[in-house]
Formats: structure tokens, C-alpha cells, sequence
């Protein structure tokens, strides 16, 4: 085994650890897509929890410390940037990372001023996903 192999394994490991111990609460609805992305998370090792509603955010808020909050624009239901706006005022809040519709320049733009730590535009790859959901968790584990 080659030291840069060995390096890639060891961080492979220290981002598995990362993943198990970091809870991430996804704001989505109940479309194929959503609950494609929370089995993809899930797979990956996070510990996921689901909100389709502004109600199941902040209800889900209460019960639990969630290093990240991973909001889908594409929710009818709730407006991404107002709840964004809200989770920024919570003392010890989370990490946000939205997802934004393809070629949603202006919805980016946007999220960054309500205060997203984070955006990605859809289609959404899973590992790429995990990768920003690890690289918040490490950042707010630092803050």
C-alpha cells in the first residue's frame, strides 16, 4: 500500500466517523426525489431526519441539536429563504445548505443573503451532497 493510498483510506475512515456522529434535518417533500436523497444520506452514514413543513422544522428544532439543515427550494409548502432567515437567528444554529433549482443563479444569490452557509443547484449527486454536508459539519464543529 502506497502512502497516498493509505492517506486516501485514512480520510475516507475520518469522513465515515464524521458522517455517523453528524445529524442532518433534510426539508423536503415526500417526492421520489426527497426520499431518494434521504436513502442516499442515510447509506452514506448520517444520522437524517426528514421536515416537509415550516411546523416539522421547528418542531424537529426543539428536539434536537442538527449540526445541518438541508433545504429544497422546490418545497411548495415552506419558503426556503424566511426559514433560512429564522434558523440564522437561533443562538448555536446550524449550518445550512440549500438546494436550489437548475440554473437558479438568482435563488443562490438569494439564499446567501438569508444567510445559507452553503449552495447547491439540482440535479443533486448524492456524494457530492455528503461531501458539503461533512465539510459544514467540520466548519461548524470549528466554530
Amino acid at each position: 500500500m502506497t502512502l497516498s493510498s493509505t492517506s486516501s483510506r485514512a480520510r475516507d475512515l475520518a469522513d465515515r466517523d464524521l458522517a455517523d456522529h453528524t445529524r442532518i434535518l433534510v426539508v423536503t417533500s415526500d417526492k421520489p426525489s426527497g426520499r431518494g436523497l434521504l436513502r442516499d444520506l442515510d447509506q452514506q452514514g448520517f444520522e437524517v431526519r426528514a421536515a416537509a413543513t415550516s411546523e416539522d422544522v421547528m418542531r424537529h428544532r426543539g428536539d434536537n441539536d442538527y449540526d445541518v439543515v438541508l433545504v429544497d427550494l422546490s418545497l411548495s409548502t415552506i419558503d426556503g429563504f424566511a426559514l433560512c432567515r429564522e434558523l440564522g437567528e437561533e443562538p448555536g444554529r446550524p449550518m445550512v445548505l440549500m438546494i436550489t433549482p437548475p440554473a437558479g443563479d438568482t435563488q443562490r444569490l438569494e439564499g446567501f443573503a438569508a444567510g445559507a452557509d452553503d449552495c447547491v443547484s439540482k440535479p443533486v449527486v448524492g456524494r457530492e451532497v455528503g461531501a458539503r454536508l461533512r465539510a459544514l459539519a467540520r466548519r461548524r464543529r470549528r466554530d
